[in-house]
């Protein structure tokens, strides 16, 4: 094998760890969110900010993915084995994602103003404290927000809203009505994590073997997919509350979309609850809701 195949190897292994399809979803939703506020968003904005979430994406899923390589050693030792077959390519990766990184905030304020600048910082920091928390120097790895229930909602859930904020920012007219938006924002990111906490439920056994404080971990794989469940409802019940608060500023087109994404994550959230398919089988449909229910509601903005 040339050097050349084995370069173009190692960077497909790479990509392959970076687990792409999990990000791309995150990039729909923005897009989806700044279409919600009406307006035909900013397209260069829009590519700053889904350049910069790509970015900072493949960052966190790698520090996850080296964080988190004595909790998958058991269940998923590919990932590793992928994401180092050239430790010198993912130095290089990983600095190159830090420069685009800064670049694109830099643009963002210029572009975008302070809203978007905000978004991407919002993003980035949920993304990165998740796997690698370097305000805990001294102990990055440990303190990582993931390893406890409390830290791990908190990171999950404000990455979220910070993506939704993201892609208001893009729309010309981002701070109208803002307080609704925001609640608006906030619900459909407890929806999000609800659906989140169900395809992590089924790590329980592996989790707790690691002393970990994650929910899975203290409470078993059934109780954590209730608790899931029950985040959903109640965040499902967010927006529907939001909605009709607002109903002046709202067309059949904001509420059909936003019902579709909803429904979608509730639907298969609740036919995953007791499930005893394999731990790859379950990811692998919660995952598909992710990209069904984003992509729908991006065909619904689209065409109605």
């Amino acid at each position: 094998m040339s050097g050349y195949e084995k370069l173009a190897l190692a960077l497909l292994d790479l990509l392959r760890a970076a687990r792409i399809h999990k990000i791309t979803p995150l990039l729909i939703l923005m897009l989806n969110a700044a279409l919600l506020l009406g307006d035909l968003p900013d397209p260069l904005a829009c590519g700053i900010a889904a350049s910069f979430v790509l970015a900072v994406g493949m960052l966190g899923m790698e520090l996850n993915v080296l964080t988190d390589a004595e909790i998958d050693r058991s269940v998923q030792p590919h990932l590793l084995a992928r994401l180092t077959r050239s430790r010198s390519l993912l130095r290089a990766t990983i600095t190159i994602e830090l420069l685009a990184g800064l670049l694109l905030l830099i643009s963002a304020k210029t572009r975008g103003g302070w809203l978007l600048l905000a978004g991407m910082l919002g993003c980035a920091t949920a993304s990165t404290l998740y796997s690698y928390n370097f305000i805990a120097f001294w102990n990055p790895k440990k303190y990582r927000l993931k390893v406890f229930w409390w830290s791990n909602a908190l990171s999950v859930v404000g990455g979220y809203f910070a993506l939704w904020v993201t892609g208001f920012a893009c729309a010309e007219h981002a701070w109208a009505d803002a307080p609704i938006w925001l609640a608006i924002a906030l619900s459909a990111s407890l929806v999000d994590y609800g659906v989140f906490l169900d395809e992590c439920a089924a790590d329980a056994a592996v989790e707790r073997a690691h002393a970990l404080k994650t929910l899975p971990a203290l409470l078993g794989q059934r109780r954590t997919s209730l608790i899931g469940l029950a985040v959903l409802v109640s965040g499902g019940a967010g927006v529907l509350v939001s909605l009709l608060a607002s109903l002046r500023i709202h067309s059949f087109r904001t509420v059909a979309a936003l019902s579709f994404h909803l429904g979608v994550q509730a639907i298969t959230c609740a036919r995953c609850l007791g499930s005893k398919r394999r731990r790859e089988s379950r990811e692998a449909i919660l995952d598909s809701s992710f990209w069904v229910s984003r992509l729908g509601m991006l065909a619904i903005l689209a065409v109605l």
